[in-house]
C-alpha cells in the first residue's frame, strides 16, 4: 500500500470511534489497512475502554484512551491544550462524528494537521454495508485493495483463563460446544428460539449447547430459570472474557448483536439469525457480521424468524460439529 502525500510524513494517527460492541468492530478495517499502510506510525484508538483494550491486545492500536476520557471531554469542550498533552505528538485525527467546525478548530488547534470526518451512520435511503460506509474514511489515504473484513487474533495467553470458566461451569476441556447468544441490546432483535434451539441442538447431534447472557441482555433476554437449569450459562464476561470463551467454540448462533460481530472477526463458525421484517431485512443487508466463516440465516418466506430446525440443519451441514 502506498501513502498520499498529505500523511506521508505523519508521527502519530488517532482514530475516535465511540460506540458499542457492534459499532466498534465493524470499525476494526480502519484500523488494519491504517496499520498495514503505517506500519511504523503509533496509532491511536478513542474507543469504548474495554474494545479498544481488545484492538490493543490483538495488534490493532499501539494504545488506547477511553472515549469518555478526559482526552474526549476536553475535545468537545473545546480545551486544545489540554486535547494535545494527552495524545502527545500525534498530527492526524479520523473522526467517526458528525462534520463540525469547533471541533476541527479545537483539533487544529491541538496539533493535528490532518483532520477527516466520517459519520457513523449511513445516509437516509442508503443500503451498502456498513463496513464499506466506515472505510470511506480512508478515500484518497491508502491506494490499492482495502481490507474489508474485521479480523483479530487472541493471544493464545489471553484464552487460557477461559479454560478455567469453562471447567466450572462443567465443560471438560475437549468438549465441543456451540456458544449461544440469548439476547440483543433490542427487544426487536432478539431470537426468541434460542432455547429451543439449544434442546434441540443437543438431541440432535449430542453436542453441548452454552447459553450466554451479557449485562445488557439479562433484561432483554426471556430466560425462566427452569427452562434452562440443564444447561451451563455463562456470563457476563468483559469483552476479553468474551473473545476468549469464543475463541473455544466449536460454533457460535447468535442474533443481530455485538457478540455475533466478535466471533465472526475471531474467525469462529458464526451463524447469525435475523427476522423477517422489514427492519431485520434491512439490518441483513447493512449490518450482517462479516468473517471468513460468518453466515446469515433469514427468516423463510411466512415465517418471523428461522426456525430452530432451520439451524440446527445449518450447523449439520457446515461439517464442524463431531
Amino acid at each position: 500500500m502506498s501513502k498520499p502525500i498529505a500523511l506521508q510524513r505523519v508521527r502519530g494517527i488517532v482514530v475516535y470511534r465511540n460506540g458499542a460492541l457492534g459499532d466498534t468492530i465493524v470499525t476494526f478495517p480502519v484500523l488494519q489497512n491504517l496499520r498495514l499502510a503505517f506500519p511504523h506510525v503509533p496509532l491511536h484508538f478513542v474507543a469504548s475502554e474495554e474494545v479498544g483494550l481488545l484492538a490493543q491486545t490483538c495488534g490493532l492500536t499501539d494504545s488506547v484512551v477511553s472515549a469518555d476520557s478526559e482526552w474526549a471531554r476536553k475535545w468537545f469542550a473545546g480545551d486544545a491544550a489540554g486535547m494535545r498533552a494527552l495524545v502527545e505528538g500525534a498530527d492526524a485525527l479520523i473522526a467517526f462524528t458528525s462534520e463540525d467546525d469547533e471541533l476541527e478548530e479545537t483539533a487544529r488547534g491541538a496539533g493535528f494537521g490532518f483532520i477527516r470526518f466520517q459519520s457513523p451512520t449511513l445516509p437516509a435511503n442508503t443500503t451498502i454495508h456498513i463496513v464499506d460506509h466506515l472505510l470511506r474514511a480512508l478515500n484518497g489515504l491508502i491506494d490499492g485493495p482495502l481490507e474489508r473484513i474485521p479480523s483479530i487474533r487472541l493471544p493464545r495467553e489471553q484464552v487460557v483463563p477461559a479454560r478455567r470458566i469453562l471447567d466450572e461451569s462443567g465443560l471438560r476441556s475437549g468438549t465441543p460446544y456451540v456458544f449461544i447468544h440469548t439476547g440483543a441490546s433490542s427487544r426487536q432483535r432478539v431470537w426468541p428460539y434460542a432455547v429451543d434451539f439449544a434442546r434441540l441442538l443437543r438431541e440432535k447431534t449430542g453436542c453441548t449447547p452454552v447459553l450466554h447472557m451479557g449485562p445488557i441482555e439479562k433484561e432483554n433476554a426471556a430466560l425462566e430459570p427452569h427452562e434452562v437449569a440443564d444447561m451451563p450459562i455463562l456470563g457476563p464476561f468483559t469483552v476479553l472474557e468474551l473473545a476468549a470463551a469464543l475463541s473455544c467454540a466449536a460454533a457460535y448462533v447468535g442474533s443481530d448483536t455485538g457478540p455475533s460481530h466478535l466471533s465472526a472477526a475471531l474467525g469462529i463458525l458464526t451463524f447469525t439469525v435475523f427476522s423477517g421484517n422489514d427492519e431485520g431485512r434491512k439490518n441483513a443487508v447493512v449490518w450482517s457480521p462479516r468473517g471468513q466463516r460468518a453466515h446469515a440465516l433469514y427468516a423463510q418466506e411466512g415465517q418471523e424468524w428461522p426456525s430452530p430446525e432451520q439451524v440446527v440443519q445449518a450447523l449439520i451441514l457446515s461439517g464442524v460439529l463431531p
